[in-house]
């Protein structure tokens, strides 16, 4: 009896949504208002 591996490479691309993350980010951050608590 085989049991039936899923194809995570289809159903969880993870490299692809940590680059789209990651993207979503920095677009976000851009849209802060500079203030004092945003400065390092």
């Amino acid at each position: 009896m085989e049991v039936n591996e899923p194809n995570f490479d289809k159903i969880y691309n993870f490299e692809d949504r940590l680059v789209r993350f990651a993207g979503e980010c920095i677009f976000f951050v851009r849209k802060l208002e500079k203030s004092y608590e945003i400065e390092y």
